[in-house]
């Protein structure tokens, strides 16, 4: 079992001793949210996977940015209002 986690959530000594596996995976670039010493006491891995996110960001950003550039909103809004 794998207890994957986010910059959101702390891992903290509590959590870890509830998590019946041996690695917490942070999908961030940094492991401050996580205990990694008390990891470490419960023979817990710590591991990052900082690219997991990057690509689905990039994808929604560039969408965003044609969308505005091709008015999408305000185009949308028009259409629903009957226009």
């Amino acid at each position: 079992d794998v207890l994957v986690t986010t910059s959101g959530v702390r891992v903290t000594a509590e959590v870890l001793r509830g998590h019946s596996g041996g690695l917490v995976l942070t999908t961030t670039s940094g492991h401050d949210h996580i205990d990694v010493a008390a990891a470490a006491q419960e023979g817990v891995g710590v591991a990052r996977c900082p690219i997991a996110r990057r690509d689905p960001v990039v994808e929604w950003s560039v969408g965003a940015l044609i969308a505005l550039m091709r008015r999408q909103p305000a185009l949308d809004a028009a259409a629903r209002g009957g226009r």
